[in-house]
């Protein structure tokens, strides 16, 4: 077998671009997010209270093709979530 060829390891270009995306929601929320966040797609990779520490801001990696359907289930699960900046990453 072919090590380059059939290795676990997927090469850079093969691996979806990933998007990080900023949201609020209530502190009560923040485990819930966290949960649901690593079930679907994400990693949260920071998370810092705002207003008194009554609501969180949430920075979140996301694989591209997964950002719909996070932000999907996101609107569903915290209706007064808010959506801030998305920014694309490179691969790998």
């Amino acid at each position: 077998m072919d090590p380059i060829r059939y290795g676990s390891t997927p090469s850079p270009s093969t691996q979806p671009a990933t998007c990080e995306m900023g949201l609020t929601v209530g502190a009560g929320n923040v485990a819930e997010l966290r949960q649901m966040a690593a079930t679907i797609c994400g990693a949260i990779l920071r998370i810092e209270p705002v207003e008194h520490a009554s609501r969180m801001k949430v920075l979140l990696r996301v694989p591209a093709p997964l950002l719909r359907k996070l932000m999907e289930v996101v609107m569903q699960r915290f209706p007064a979530a808010e959506f801030g900046r998305i920014s694309s990453r490179p691969q790998g």
